[in-house]
């Protein structure tokens, strides 16, 4: 079977863009039923990885609907994700796909910062008529979050 690459490119970019308007319920669209997402940082001082957050697809809907209940900064989030391979991973139906990630955040005012860098390391199922995310291990390089560090990268 060969991959729809473009399609797997433009999934990954609709996430993103789901994921900045907030449109969480259409961003769980995308996955699949056992999609599973973690979020990653290597320690240099324990020198091992860190995970900072695992779930299911039902708990991060959850999670997703708690949302309004945290204190979040006021302004938007950004995620540009640049996808870098796309790799045949364990048969014909999946891909691992690896994007650099820039996750960028403005304030009411208008004044832009940068919140965090790393990786998606998304696993994809491409047995369909469209590709759909089945998991998705976000890797950060940036440790120190703050505010706002609740809401999925």
């Amino acid at each position: 079977m060969k991959v729809d690459r473009e399609a797997v490119r433009e999934l990954i970019g609709r996430s993103c863009l789901l994921m900045d308007e907030e449109r969480y319920a259409d961003y769980l669209g995308l996955c699949t039923d056992d999609y599973s997402y973690r979020v990653t940082a290597f320690s240099a001082e324990l020198r091992k990885d860190m995970i900072w957050l695992e779930l299911s697809r039902n708990d991060l809907g959850s999670m997703f609907d708690m949302l309004p209940e945290h204190v979040k900064p006021e302004g938007t989030f950004v995620r540009h994700a640049n996808v870098c391979a796309i790799q045949a991973n364990g048969g014909a139906d999946r891909v691992h796909v690896t994007s650099t990630l820039t996750v960028y955040f403005t304030d009411l005012r208008g004044t832009s910062r940068l919140f965090a860098i790393g990786r998606y390391e998304d696993e994809v199922d491409v047995s369909g008529e469209e590709p759909r995310l089945k998991a998705r291990d976000v890797r950060l390089e940036t440790r120190a979050l703050g505010t706002g560090s609740q809401i999925p990268l």
